[in-house]
C-alpha cells in the first residue's frame, strides 16, 4: 500500500543510493522524473571525503542518521546500484 496516492512505494522513505563508482547519496526519496533519482534534505559522500571510505561513511550514517547538505538531488539513474532504506542499512550493519 502507498502512503501518498499517486508515489510509488519509496516515496517519503530516507534512502541510499549506492552507485557502481566513488559516489553514494542518502535523502528522502520522492520519485523517479525524466531518469533522474530525485532525492530530499540530501547529501552525496565521495569515497574518501572527510577520510571516511564508502564503508565508514554508511557505518557513521547508520549510527548517527543523515545530515542534509542540499535540499534536493537529481541522481541519474543509470549510476544507481541499488537502492536500500537507511533503516535496513542500520539493521544490516548492527547484526
Amino acid at each position: 500500500m502507498v502512503f501518498h496516492p499517486g508515489h510509488d512505494e519509496l516515496h517519503g522513505f530516507t534512502v541510499v543510493l549506492h552507485t557502481d563508482g566513488e559516489m553514494t547519496y542518502v535523502g528522502r526519496w520522492d520519485a523517479i522524473v525524466d531518469g533522474r533519482v530525485l532525492l530530499n534534505d540530501a547529501s552525496g559522500h565521495r569515497d574518501g571525503d572527510e577520510g571516511l571510505s564508502k564503508t565508514a561513511y554508511l557505518e557513521r550514517l547508520a549510527k548517527t542518521g543523515p545530515a542534509p547538505t542540499r535540499r534536493r538531488i537529481a541522481v541519474p539513474e543509470s549510476e544507481v546500484a541499488r537502492v536500500q532504506k537507511l533503516g535496513d542499512l542500520a539493521r544490516e550493519l548492527h547484526r
